[in-house]
């Protein structure tokens, strides 16, 4: 397989979104150590993914050792205390504060990593980029000819100031290999990657 064409555009509007969201992660994730500074990496990689787990998880090990130090005091004592948890409502809250991904951001190249969010800009890179075989560089080659000859015969009925493009299309509901944009026809790499 080789590269046909990396998605400039695509990579540029995801990257923006990606940083956000990481960047957005990170905030809730610092309230998160701020309010429980005893958490493991893994328990923040949970808390992001499960965080029902992570309560248990904390409420358990927090049960134990209620158990221990009552275990030490005097029996009449021992009935008056309760076992309480109040970590699981942090955890809810803060929880509740993590970003909700927007439809448009569709590529998600952020990872939970030694307790931080972070963002792999070579994933990304990847996953702009199109690979295939010699029929889909050439039907790349052919699809960026007709976009360049569809710009110029484009340009040569505007100059008889028309108000009609030269080719008919219904603007924006327009779908395949060439797109018609502000800029042009432009030959479309994600019609190429579903192509493959």
């Amino acid at each position: 397989m080789m590269e046909i064409t990396f998605n400039k555009d695509r990579f540029n509007t995801q990257r923006s979104y990606n940083e956000s969201f990481c960047d957005k992660v990170n905030k809730v994730l610092q309230e998160l150590k701020d309010a429980l500074p005893q958490l493991t990496d893994a328990q923040v990689a949970t808390f992001v993914e499960q965080p029902e787990e992570l309560s248990l998880e904390l409420e358990a090990v927090a049960a134990v050792e209620f158990n221990r130090y009552v275990s030490g005091l005097p029996k009449a004592v021992q009935s008056s205390i309760k076992f309480t948890f109040n970590d699981d409502a942090v955890i809810r809250r803060l929880h509740r504060k993590l970003p909700i991904e927007s439809p448009l951001f569709t590529l998600n190249c952020c990872h939970i990593e030694n307790g931080q969010c972070v963002f792999d800009v070579e994933e990304l890179k990847q996953k702009c980029t199109v690979f295939g075989g010699d029929d889909a560089n050439l039907m790349w080659v052919k699809a960026q000819e007709t976009a360049k000859n569809l710009n110029e015969l484009n340009a040569l009925v505007k100059k008889k100031n028309c108000d009609w493009d030269a080719i008919e299309n219904l603007r924006s509901f327009t779908f395949g290999l060439i797109k018609n944009t502000e800029d042009g026809y432009k030959p479309d790499p994600e019609r190429l990657r579903q192509l493959l």
